[in-house]
């Protein structure tokens, strides 16, 4: 019974697309003959996803009608620039294709890094350590928020037929 209520309410057919990378740049500092500094530098862009088809949406609770009508309000979500059926009344579109501000998508990660060797007499002993700030992407979170999430969740007659018809 939940998996056929699960299939029947989300809207399946996305095409999405997310443009990530990185580059690293870092050198080697030989302060005395014992004592190595490593430095880096590593920008970390982790984009975040859009949809083709324009069904990216989220909500901004400061946009909600804290006192909506009877019949409901649609005020506060946030539907992508790349949405093609007309935008009902109350729903903002958005200024990009990811449906919410954008923001965070691009890190700067440090990295510091020593080794040194405490005594003369032998290289058999050296003592190693660094530090350095990484960024990750949510496996999965987003893509299960957006696809279970209003208004492309609905499972309506309405949701349905404007499927076929291309408006969703």
């Amino acid at each position: 019974m939940f998996l056929r209520r699960l299939t029947t309410t989300a809207c399946w057919t996305r095409e999405y697309r997310s443009w990530n990378g990185s580059l690293f740049i870092g050198d080697h500092f030989r302060a005395t003959s014992t004592f190595t500094l490593d430095v880096g530098l590593r920008y970390e862009r982790i984009g975040q996803f859009t949809d083709a088809l324009g069904r990216n949406s989220s909500f901004d609770i400061s946009q909600a009608n804290p006192n909506p009508p009877a019949r409901g309000s649609l005020a506060g979500y946030v539907v992508a620039a790349n949405y093609s059926a007309t935008v009902p009344p109350g729903v903002i579109r958005a200024s990009n294709d990811y449906a919410n501000l954008g923001k965070g998508q691009n890190g700067l990660a440090p990295r510091i890094g020593f080794a040194w060797q405490p005594l003369n007499w032998t290289t058999r002993l050296a003592v190693r350590a660094g530090y350095g700030v990484s960024y990750s992407q949510p496996t999965g979170q987003a893509f299960f928020q957006s696809v279970f999430g209003a208004p492309f969740s609905l499972g309506s007659a309405e949701q349905r037929a404007g499927e076929r018809s291309g408006n969703l």
